[in-house]
């Protein structure tokens, strides 16, 4: 076979083949294919046989491709991308999967500089400072080389963010959780027995995981068992995660430690309710959260042996290679998939990621720090991607840094945009008890509220009302909305109602009109926490409302509406479930809130519909819906009450 590539140039200071350069340059007309790296490898090229050995291990993942399984390979700064085509087995459809590849220098230097929080010294060869630019990540967790990075990122981000350290407000001041545990002793202690009132301390954000899934019960502090507690807590008891927790705030040189199963009275609802109410000073106070991001339960852990990267000698020099991981779930709020970081996935995590000044996350591949102001991994990756999403004024930047950012500004309409996030992202997020829906948002409230906003009500606030009613559940299938689980005493016009992601609602627009007037609107907290549990609350409207029959629709995921006997609109319930939805051929209200004149949007009437209760002349809200102008204008006003 002839070898396209055997000739060599220069590009700058650094030799290259035309191979080689092919794969820099990702020129679209000039790919690079894995038979051409093996001839420019056996032609000399140092580059192109770095690349080759390493790659070769990972050929399961194209060997079998089809038509060809000729993969094709090109490089975006120090990543390298290989891309292949292959038919998909479901659909026949050619699909083409790509992986992303990192080399790495396996031994290196760690300095810190002004542009970055870590670099890395290595003795590489003049023609591949664009590889190996990096070091390789050690593979146990709980190494000293790991922990040196952690304490660097640390020292960084104390010295240096000013976002990242503590309040001087009166409030926060000397601040410290009713109880810690001493990670020295492993002991209990209530906060009114350290003298240093100033010590520091981390927080563990951790899933508690499934009942039927863990292996060790996890711990909890009883009102039976608090002052054995306070003599000693017994080391083999505790979970995997929090005896990691322990050693982690030890070696970090952190005196203490929060962990909400061992801090707070798990059988004393005054005392769960207090310290949940807490959660925004705990969190936000802890000079570090740490996050068993990796982990469904307690018995995971933090600490693990990493795997997936291959080492390689090539001349003498010792590499490694291994996949690049996706870093996607640090730049969203949207729902994380469940294999890459579980604890994303839960309520009252969302809550302690954003409230934390500095959060270490121990992830299935690598440590990943996020603070305030900056986002740091092992592979050094992570900060690249974010620079490239500023630049390219990517709407999913660092999901932490925004937020915070915005939950700080004194800007009202950049805080109420934050607050809509914030309900999308939450709302996505699963709870052991769907009880908590509210008390796990608790913290985020109170730094969100304002004498402006007025009152806050399950969920809402008084000054967005009726506009915010008009939330519903993203479109999805029937079957899921099946299984929804009512957060128990929420009235069903507000959204933790339905225990399941929601789209929050605001529309303003001088052609957008309200039409909806709130002559009352009360909700009572269960506890102690205003914005906390709630039992129960009605809604009054005055409102156009049209009665429309309820009937099947002429598809599986969503029902129908009929006005006037003959006009039929489709409709998606909040759920499906038999107890939600009442009997085909019912009577429910199509009551508007606003009506939407703007010729660029389909012109009609943003309404809520209503079944009616137990008790008379008092409704229900099933679902929301976008009803037709024609509509709006044969509806009748009438006052309604909606629990």
């Amino acid at each position: 076979m002839v070898n396209r590539f055997t000739s060599w140039f220069w590009f700058g200071n650094e030799k290259y083949c035309k191979c080689c350069h092919y794969i820099a340059t990702n020129l679209a007309r000039s790919k690079a294919s894995f038979s051409d790296i093996e001839n420019a490898s056996r032609s000399g090229c140092l580059r192109c046989t770095i690349i080759l050995k390493g790659l070769s291990n990972f050929a399961y993942f194209w060997e079998d491709a089809l038509p060809d399984g000729q993969p094709y390979i090109h490089q975006r700064q120090q990543t390298v991308f290989v891309k292949w085509s292959s038919r998909s087995t479901h659909d026949g459809l050619l699909k083409f999967p790509m992986q992303q590849f990192l080399f790495a220098i396996d031994e290196g230097t760690i300095h810190c500089s002004a542009s970055s929080c870590l670099n890395v010294s290595v003795a590489a060869p003049e023609v591949l400072p664009d590889l190996l630019v990096r070091r390789g990540i050690v593979d146990d967790s709980s190494s000293d080389i790991c922990f040196d990075t952690i304490k660097t990122w640390f020292e960084n981000c104390s010295a240096k963010h000013n976002a990242c350290k503590a309040k001087a407000t009166e409030e926060v001041i000397g601040f410290l959780p009713t109880r810690l545990i001493d990670v020295h002793a492993v002991k209990l202690t209530p906060a009114d027995q350290i003298v240093d009132k100033k010590c520091k301390y981390a927080a563990l954000s951790h899933s508690w995981g499934l009942k039927a899934e863990r292996k060790k019960p996890v711990p909890k502090l009883r009102n039976s068992n608090q002052k054995d507690r306070q003599k000693g807590i017994v080391w083999h008891e505790l979970t995997k995660t929090f005896q990691d927790a322990i050693i982690a705030a030890r070696r970090l040189g952190l005196d203490y430690l929060w962990i909400d199963s061992l801090c707070i009275i798990q059988d004393n609802d005054d005392d769960w309710a207090v310290q949940s109410s807490q959660m925004g000073k705990i969190y936000g106070e802890a000079d570090l959260v740490i996050s068993a991001t990796r982990s469904n339960t307690g018995d995971m852990g933090l600490f693990h042996v990493r795997d997936g990267a291959h080492h390689i000698d090539v001349n003498g020099y010792n590499m490694s290679v291994r996949l690049q991981h996706t870093h996607d779930n640090f730049f969203t709020a949207h729902k994380p998939k469940l294999d890459q970081n579980p604890l994303f996935t839960r309520g009252w995590c969302f809550q302690e990621r954003i409230l934390a000044k500095r959060i270490i996350h121990f992830t299935a591949k690598e440590l990943i720090w996020e603070c305030n102001e900056q986002l740091w991994c092992e592979c050094q990756t992570i900060q690249r991607e974010a620079e490239d999403r500023m630049e390219g004024h990517s709407t999913r930047k660092e999901f932490k840094r925004k937020l915070s950012t915005l939950l700080r500004s004194q800007d009202q309409k950049q805080k109420n945009q934050c607050w809509l996030d914030i309900l999308a992202g939450y709302s996505a997020r699963s709870l052991t008890f769907e009880s908590d829906r509210l008390p796990a948002l608790s913290g985020i409230v109170q730094q969100v509220a304002t004498p402006e906003r007025g009152r806050y009500l399950a969920g809402m606030w008084e000054s967005d009302l009726p506009q915010s009613l008009l939330w519903y559940p993203p479109m999805m299938r029937r079957e899921l909305r099946k299984h929804v689980v009512r957060s128990p005493g929420v009235p069903t016009w507000a959204w933790p109602a339905v225990g399941m992601e929601i789209a929050p609602h605001i529309e303003k627009h001088k052609e957008v009109r309200t039409v909806a007037e709130v002559l009352e609107v009360q909700c009572s907290p269960k506890t102690a926490d205003p914005f906390g549990q709630v039992k129960g609350g009605h809604l009054l409207l005055k409102a156009p409302v049209v009665e429309v029959k309820l009937v099947e629709g002429d598809h599986e995921d969503y029902k129908a509406l009929v006005a006037f006997d003959d006009d039929v609109q489709r409709f998606w319930p909040d759920s499906y479930s038999t107890d939600y939805l009442p009997p085909d051929g019912s009577t429910v209200l199509c009551l508007g809130i606003q009506l939407d004149m703007r010729e660029s949007h389909l012109q009609g009437f943003s309404c809520l519909i209503l079944r009616s209760s137990t008790i008379d002349h008092e409704f229900l809200r099933i679902g929301k819906m976008n009803c037709p102008s024609r509509w709006a204008q044969r509806a009748e006003t009438r006052t309604v009450k909606i629990l």
